[in-house]
C-alpha cells in the first residue's frame, strides 16, 4: 500500500511550467565573465510538492550554464535579457524516483562536438543550417554561438507552444505591506532575518538548525490540511492566516485542498521583505497578502484569521533576546498565564497568535513534540487545555522525521478558539500520520488539564497515584560533571603521557557505555574503571605554579589553553580554572540519550570505581537510608543494578522525551520519576527506611 508521501507526489500532475526570466547567481562584475546562466521559473503545481530542506532559500529553475568564470556567458546573459520571457510552455513533465532512474531514461549523447538530448540536437542541426554555419558546437567561435543563442530565444517566442503570461503577471507585489515600526526588527540581526525567511542561497545543515529554519515538507502539509478540513463546514470561507509564512506552503496545501472560491482572504507574515516578495510572486494568482515583519512585534490585526496554519520557527530560548523579557511579560498581561522564561521562540508565536484569531476560529500549528514533556511549556499546555478547545494532538514516529535537518520529533496541535467546556474531549494520536495515525485514543478535557505529561506514551500508560514506587524515592539523579570544555580539559593516555601529568591532577573518566557489554565497571587496584576508558580528566586545585616547577610541559598546557576555556562562562567561575565540580563517583549511571529500543539493562551502569562521569550520563546517588544499606551489604548493589535492568522501555518512554533518529532522552527529573514496578526488592527496601 503507497504511503500518504508516495500518492502525493505520484498523483501529482505538471502540465505546464512558466519561464519568468533570464538571471544568474553570479554578482556581475563587469570584465571578470559570469559563472552561470539560469531560467528563472513558475509552477504552482511543482511549488506545492517542493522541498528541498537544505536549501531553503531555494527558487526553480533551469540551469543553462554553469562552470568557470566566462564572458561569452556574460554575453549570452545580454542576449537572454532583451527577451521578454513570461512564457507558459504546455507540457507535462515526466516523474522518476531517483536521479539515477532519470539518467538512465535520459537520450544525452555525445554529437556535433557536444553532448546532446536527441531533441536538443535536432533543434542545434536546424539553427546552423539556417545560419548557414558548421553544425559542430566545438568548431563555433564566440559570435557564431551568439548568433546561435539568438536564433533560438526567437523560435522559443514565436513558438506555437508557448504563450504570453505578462497580463497575468500585473499585479505582482501589489499585496505587499510593511509593519513601520522604528527599530521593529532590532531584536535580529540581518543574518538571523535572512535565515528566518525561506528565500535566498542555500545554507548549511548545522547552519539551518541555529538559525531556526525548518521548511515545511509537502507531505506534512497536505496531511494537515486534510484533517483540518474536517473541522471545517462544507461551505465555510475562511480567513486564512500564517505568521510566519515562508515560503507559503501551508498556504498552497490549503488552496488547494479547498479552493479558492472558499478563500475569503489569506494574510501572511514574513520577517524578510525578499522572501516575502518571492512568496508573492510564488502564489500571485491567489488572494494571498504578506505583511513583512517581525510577528512578535507586529501590532495584531484583532478577529481576522478564522483558521492559522503554522510551522513557526523553531529557536532555543538561549539564543533569544534580552528583550524578549517585555515580550513575555505583556503576554503574560495578556493571557493570564505565567510564561517560563526558558520558553522557545515557537511558543511566543503561537500565544501572540491568539490576539489575531477570530471567536471560534480554527487553528493547527506544527511544533516540537517536546512541549508536551518540558517544564517551560507547561503555559502552552495550560493555554491549550483552559483557554481554548483542544481538539487533536498528533506525534509522527520518531523514527521517521518530518523535517530532514531537524533533530526534534515533530507534533501537530489542533485547537478552537473558544472556551472549554464540561464534557468536551480531546484526541491524542501517534504514529503514520495524522489521517491515518498509528494509535489513538480520546482524553477528557478535564482530565488533559491536570496531566503534568502529555507524551502519547504517557496518555496511555496505566498510571498509579499513590501507590507506585519511583526511583527518586531512593535516588538523587543528577547530570554528570560539565567541565565547559571537554576538548581542552579531557586528555588521552598518550597526552597525559606526553605533558608529563601528574596522577594526582587528573582523574580516570567512565568509560563510554558501548565499552561496557554487561553493564558493569569493575575497578582494579588502584580505583580505576576497567574496562579502562583511556580518558583523563584534569581536576585539581594545585597551583599552576606549583604544576610548572612539576611539569614545564603540562603547566605550558594549561596556560596555553587559559584563553579559549575561559569563553565559557562555566569556566570563568571556576579557581583555579581547571578544577571541576567536587563530585563523588556515583555508584550508578544512566546512559540519558540512546535509542529507544536500548533496554535498561544497557543504559543502567553499576560502578565500583573510583571514575568520574561527565555529563553524557546521568549519576545515581543513594538516598542516606540505601545508603547506609548498601554500605553494610556488599551484594546489594548487585540486586539493584538487576532490578533497574527490569524497567521497561515502554517505562523510559513514558517518562522521557523521543527525539529524530528514534532517539529516547530523559532528564535528571524524568528518571526520578520513573516507576518501579515488578521486583519486591523496592517494596522490602521502602518498608525498611
Amino acid at each position: 500500500m503507497r504511503s500518504f508521501a508516495e500518492a502525493l507526489y505520484d498523483d501529482a500532475v505538471v502540465d505546464d511550467v512558466v519561464i519568468d526570466q533570464a538571471a544568474s547567481f553570479d554578482e556581475r562584475n563587469e570584465g571578470s565573465g559570469i559563472r552561470s546562466i539560469v531560467l528563472l521559473c513558475d509552477s504552482e503545481h511543482l511549488e506545492r510538492i517542493s522541498y528541498k530542506p537544505d536549501f531553503p532559500q531555494s527558487i526553480f529553475h533551469l540551469t543553462l550554464f554553469e562552470g568557470p568564470e566566462s564572458l561569452l556567458a556574460e554575453r549570452v546573459l545580454e542576449i537572454l535579457q532583451s527577451y521578454p520571457w513570461q512564457l507558459r510552455l504546455n507540457m507535462k513533465l515526466r516523474r522518476f524516483s531517483s536521479s539515477a532512474e532519470a539518467n538512465a531514461s535520459s537520450t544525452i549523447a555525445f554529437a556535433a562536438g557536444g553532448w546532446f538530448t536527441e531533441p536538443a540536437l535536432r533543434e542545434f542541426r536546424k539553427a546552423t543550417t539556417a545560419l548557414g554555419i558548421e553544425p559542430d558546437v566545438a568548431a563555433l567561435d564566440d559570435d557564431q554561438r551568439i548568433l546561435v543563442a539568438t536564433y533560438l530565444c526567437d523560435k522559443i517566442h514565436t513558438s506555437p507552444d508557448v504563450r504570453s503570461v505578462e497580463s497575468e503577471n500585473a499585479r505582482d507585489y501589489l499585496r505587499l505591506e510593511e509593519f513601520n515600526n522604528p527599530g521593529q526588527l532590532s531584536f535580529w540581526s540581518a543574518q538571523d532575518i535572512s535565515s528566518l525567511s525561506s528565500g535566498g542561497a542555500p545554507l548549511e545543515t548545522g547552519l539551518l538548525r541555529k538559525h531556526s529554519t525548518f521548511i515545511t515538507p509537502p507531505e506534512l502539509a497536505f496531511d494537515l490540511v486534510e484533517v483540518v478540513d474536517r473541522f471545517l463546514e462544507a461551505d465555510e470561507l475562511v480567513d486564512f492566516g500564517d505568521p510566519a509564512i515562508g515560503a507559503g506552503i501551508l498556504f498552497a496545501a490549503l488552496r488547494h485542498k479547498i479552493g479558492d472560491g472558499r478563500l475569503n482572504s489569506a494574510r501572511g507574515v514574513e520577517i524578510d521583505v525578499s522572501g516575502a516578495r518571492r512568496t508573492l510572486h510564488r502564489w500571485r494568482n491567489s488572494r494571498l497578502s504578506v505583511l513583512v515583519g517581525d510577528f512578535i512585534e507586529v501590532r495584531p490585526e484583532p478577529d481576522t484569521w478564522t483558521l492559522v496554519l503554522a510551522n513557526p520557527p523553531y529557536r532555543r530560548s538561549q539564543q533569544l533576546p534580552r528583550i524578549f523579557a517585555s515580550v513575555r511579560e505583556r503576554l503574560e498581561r495578556e493571557l493570564g498565564l505565567e510564561i517560563s522564561a526558558r520558553s522557545d521562540l515557537y511558543l511566543y508565536f503561537m500565544l501572540r497568535a491568539h490576539a489575531w484569531m477570530a471567536k471560534g476560529a480554527l487553528a493547527a500549528w506544527v511544533i516540537p513534540a517536546e512541549f508536551q514533556v518540558t517544564d517551560y511549556a507547561q503555559s502552552l499546555r495550560v493555554y491549550l487545555s483552559t483557554k481554548v478547545q483542544l481538539l487533536r494532538v498528533h506525534t509522527y514516529d520518531e523514527r521517521d522525521r518530518q523535517f530532514d535537518n531537524a533533530l526534534t520529533s515533530t507534533s501537530v496541535v489542533i485547537f478552537r478558539n473558544t472556551p472549554p467546556a464540561r464534557g468536551d474531549v480531546a484526541e491524542f494520536s501517534s504514529g503514520g500520520s495524522l489521517q491515518f495515525p498509528s494509535a489513538s485514543v480520546t482524553r477528557d478535557l478535564d482530565r488533559v488539564a491536570g496531566q503534568r505529561r502529555w507524551s502519547f506514551s504517557f496518555m496511555t500508560s496505566a498510571e498509579s497515584t499513590t501507590s507506585t514506587l519511583h526511583l527518586g524515592d531512593f535516588f538523587d539523579v543528577k547530570r554528570g560533571i560539565a567541565t565547559g570544555a571537554n576538548s581542552l580539559f579531557v586528555l588521552t593516555a598518550a597526552q597525559v603521557d606526553f605533558l608529563e601529568v601528574d596522577r594526582r591532577w587528573i582523574r580516570p573518566l567512565f568509560p563510554k557505555a558501548r565499552l561496557v557489554p554487561d553493564s558493569i565497571i569493575r575497578a582494579d587496584k588502584k580505583g580505576d574503571p576497567e574496562p579502562q576508558s583511556e580518558l583523563w580528566l584534569i581536576d585539581t586545585t594545585d597551583p599552576l605554579e606549583s604544576i610548572e616547577a612539576r611539569s614545564s610541559k603540562f603547566g605550558f598546557y594549561l596556560r596555553s589553553i587559559r584563553e579559549k576555556a575561559s569563553q565559557s562562562a562555566l569556566v570563568r567561575r571556576r579557581e583555579p580554572f581547571y578544577s571541576q565540580e567536587r563530585r563523588p563517583s556515583p555508584v550508578l549511571a544512566f546512559v540519558y540519550m540512546a535509542k529507544s529500543d536500548v533496554p535498561s539493562t544497557r543504559r543502567f551502569i553499576a560502578n565500583y570505581s573510583s571514575s568520574a562521569i561527565l555529563n553524557n550520563y546521568l549519576a545515581l546517588y543513594p538516598k542516606a537510608f540505601l545508603q547506609d544499606k548498601l554500605s553494610s551489604e556488599p551484594d546489594l548493589l548487585r540486586k539493584i543494578h538487576e532490578a533497574l535492568g527490569q524497567i521497561s522501555v515502554t517505562e523510559l518512554m513514558v517518562q522521557g522525551r523521543m527525539y529524530g533518529h528514534g532517539l529516547l532522552k530523559l532528564e535528571p527529573k524524568e528518571l526520578q520519576h520513573v516507576r518501579l514496578t515488578g521486583d519486591n526488592i523496592w517494596i522490602a527496601l521502602a518498608q525498611e527506611n
